[in-house]
């Protein structure tokens, strides 16, 4: 923070909300020996703040609710055509429209054919979709070439549809770890349409990768305005790593640097506007956000990413869980692991939805 006055602001509040603590969980008898003068106009000051802010709550609601229902108004009488002798708008015309309709049938088949949609559900959407169910025609008409998105607002039109989970089959992927590599697999193999089961053995996502701090170095997104190119970051990383440098991996990671960092921003949408130069490096290169971590805002995203996919079932994700063998037979490989659920009971599980319990055991998925 450049501003002076912000940084102030800032101290002022941090000091309060720490008075704040102190006067929530110390004993009220050592108030007066634990509470500085600056704490306690600190104090004041933030609850002032705050009562401010609440106070002017109601009216930033209404402000927003009257515009929003304003461009509401503004859209719905937007460019009206004639149809059966009455004006109506363009959207209305739309939504009875053949192409709508073809829009919906079109998604629902693909996403039978792919197995994301039983046959009970793919029946319910076609009887809605030629019934021109208002919902599924707005779905259709704005996600209809993105099956991704239009499978996981699904369950918006009915929460009584059945979509394609693990009890119909076997996952596509398992993927071993939620730090970055994990997270972008499984984040790459659903909007794919695949299924996926994520297991981590700690009690939350990310791994080492929260704890990235420098940034992530690429080239070349911003190549006009910092003449980075190529070359230059391929000799700049050979000669970092010495005797150790392979090669075939350095010229991997080089040419699809710019792909990754594009990826990030915007598939993910993390902040990476801020470029630094590091030791090593000729250019500047490394990429990092406005605020916080590189790895804790990237981990953070990507995660949001991937659990938008939970209510379609396409995720499975099992934290606590410790991977402790991969056994292979002549056809199939079943990873073993362990996981404490329900306290600590195990439990064991296929594949195929049936779980039995054992105490102490292991969990067996094959494929």
């Amino acid at each position: 923070v450049q501003c002076q006055q912000c940084k102030l602001h800032g101290k002022m509040a941090m000091l309060g909300y720490g008075a704040a603590l102190k006067i929530l969980f110390l004993p009220e008898d050592i108030y007066a020996l634990s509470l500085s003068r600056n704490e306690i106009v600190a104090f004041l000051n933030t609850v002032a703040k705050m009562s401010e802010s609440v106070r002017e709550i109601r009216e930033l609601t209404q402000l927003y609710w009257s515009t929003h229902t304003r461009l509401e108004k503004t859209t719905s009488s937007d460019q009206p055509v004639l149809g059966g002798g009455n004006m109506v708008s363009s959207s209305s015309v739309d939504l009875e429209g053949v192409e709508i309709l073809d829009a919906a049938v079109e998604a629902v088949s693909k996403l039978a054919k792919q197995g994301l949609i039983n046959e009970s559900t793919e029946s319910k959407l076609i009887q809605k979709a030629f019934q021109r169910h208002p919902e599924l025609m707005v779905l259709s008409k704005h996600y209809g070439k993105n099956l991704r998105k239009f499978l996981n607002f699904l369950p918006s039109i009915d929460s009584e549809l059945i979509l394609g989970g693990f009890d119909d089959g076997e996952p596509d992927a398992i993927v071993i770890g939620t730090g970055l590599a994990g997270l972008t697999a499984t984040l790459n193999i659903l909007d794919r349409g695949g299924r996926v089961v994520l297991i981590e053995k700690e009690h939350r996502m990310g791994g080492n990768s929260n704890k990235a701090s420098s940034g992530i170095n690429a080239c070349c997104p911003q190549n006009s305005t910092y003449g980075d190119f190529l070359e230059s970051f391929k000799e700049d990383t050979i000669r970092s790593a010495g005797n150790s440098a392979k090669l075939p991996l350095i010229e991997t990671l080089v040419e699809n640097s710019e792909s990754a960092v594009r990826w990030l921003i915007e598939r993910v949408g993390v902040d990476l506007s801020v470029l630094a130069q590091l030791g090593g490096h000729g250019h500047k290169r490394t990429h990092r956000p406005r605020s916080g971590m590189v790895g804790a805002e990237i981990i953070y995203n990507i995660q949001r990413a991937v659990k938008s996919y939970e209510k379609s079932g396409m995720v499975k994700i099992m934290m606590d869980t410790r991977v402790t063998a991969l056994k292979k037979k002549k056809r199939r490989s079943c990873c073993w692991c362990r996981s404490c659920v329900e306290g600590r009971r195990w439990k064991e599980q296929d594949f195929d939805g049936h779980g039995s319990q054992c105490d102490p055991g292991n969990r067996r998925f094959c494929l």
